[in-house]
C-alpha cells in the first residue's frame, strides 16, 4: 500500500520534516560532509555552528529586524538578544527625606540594561520646588531608581519617585543605544500620578546635529483614565523618514493654552519603554 507524504516524511528524521525553504536555510550553516551524517551528527554540526565565534560576527554584520510588538530593543540588550534571562533583582528605599520618609519595597524588579544609558533632566515646577519634600530629597537616590522604573512593565507607583511630579517644558529623558536603530515605533506607559495629564510632549531622535521630532502628542494618551489610575502600554508609530540614530529622548513642552481646561499639572513617571525596528550593524550581543 502505497505511504503518505506525511508518512514518508516521518521516516526521515527531524530535519525532514521542514519544507524545502525551512530545510536549506538550515543546511547552509553545514558543510556537505556534515550534512550527510543524518539527523544526529548534523544536528551536533549545527549546534557547534550556531554557538560559533564567526557565526556571532557574521551576526553582527547584517541588520537585525526586531519585529511585533512585545520583544524590543530594551529587552534585546537586557538578554544579550535573547541569549539570556533578563536579571531580577528586589530592593528597598526612602522616596521622601529624612522628615518625611516614604519607605519603599520593589520586589523582583527588572534590571536596566548596563548598555542602555538613560539620562534625565528635570525642571520642576514652582510650585514643586516650593514643597519641603522635594526640596529633600536627593536626585541622586532618585536617579537611582528611575532606569528600573522605565524599563519594568510591572514596576506601577511602587517605583514612582517624586523628582518627577509636576515637572515643567525642558523636562526630558534620553535613552542612548550601542548602535544605531532604525525606528519604527516605540511602547509607553506611564505610573499611577497624573496619567491623565500627560500630555504636550515629544519623541526624538538625534541625527549627529540636531534633534528631530518623530513623534508628537498634545492630549494624554491615558486622558479618560481617572487621576491615580495606571497608563496601560500604548504603541506610537513613528515618523519614519527620519535618519537612524543610537540617541532617543522624550521631551516636554509648554503646555498648549487649548487646554486650558486641564488642570496644569503634569508628571514624567513612565515606565514599560521599549524601542522597536531594525537594529543597524554593527552589532554585538
Amino acid at each position: 500500500m502505497p505511504r503518505t507524504r506525511a508518512q514518508r516524511r516521518a521516516t526521515q528524521g527531524p530535519l525532514g520534516v521542514l519544507n524545502d525553504d525551512a530545510l536549506r536555510r538550515v543546511l547552509t550553516f553545514l558543510s556537505v560532509k556534515d550534512s550527510r551524517r543524518g539527523a544526529g551528527g548534523a544536528s551536533k554540526a549545527l549546534r557547534g555552528a550556531a554557538t560559533s565565534n564567526e557565526l556571532t560576527r557574521l551576526r553582527g554584520s547584517e541588520s537585525y529586524v526586531l519585529r511585533g510588538s512585545e520583544h524590543g530593543v530594551v529587552h534585546a540588550l537586557a538578554t544579550a538578544f535573547g541569549t539570556q534571562p533578563w536579571r531580577r533583582v528586589s530592593f528597598a528605599y526612602n522616596n521622601g527625606s529624612d522628615v518625611h520618609p516614604i519607605d519603599r519595597d520593589v520586589n523582583n524588579a527588572a534590571v536596566p540594561p548596563s548598555r542602555l544609558q538613560i539620562i534625565v533632566h528635570r525642571e520642576p515646577s514652582e510650585e514643586a520646588q516650593q514643597e519641603e519634600i522635594y526640596q529633600l530629597v536627593p536626585h541622586l537616590r532618585e536617579d537611582a531608581v528611575f532606569p528600573f522604573q522605565v524599563v519594568d512593565r510591572d514596576s506601577r507607583e511602587k517605583l514612582v519617585t517624586v523628582g518627577e511630579c509636576c515637572v515643567e517644558a525642558g523636562t526630558f529623558s534620553e535613552f542612548q543605544l550601542p548602535f544605531k536603530m532604525q525606528l519604527s515605533h516605540f511602547r509607553l506607559a506611564h505610573g499611577a500620578c497624573n496619567a491623565c495629564r500627560f500630555r504636550d510632549w515629544v519623541f526624538e531622535a538625534f541625527d549627529g546635529e540636531v534633534w528631530h521630532v518623530v513623534y508628537e502628542c498634545g492630549e494624554s494618551p491615558w486622558r479618560e483614565l481617572a487621576e491615580n489610575a495606571d497608563g496601560p502600554n500604548r504603541c506610537f508609530d513613528i515618523d519614519g523618514t527620519v535618519a537612524a540614530s543610537s540617541r532617543f529622548r522624550l521631551r516636554m513642552l509648554d503646555l498648549v493654552a487649548a487646554h486650558g481646561n486641564i488642570e496644569d499639572v503634569r508628571c514624567m513617571h513612565f515606565r514599560a519603554l521599549e524601542l522597536f525596528g531594525t537594529v543597524l550593524p554593527p552589532w554585538s550581543v
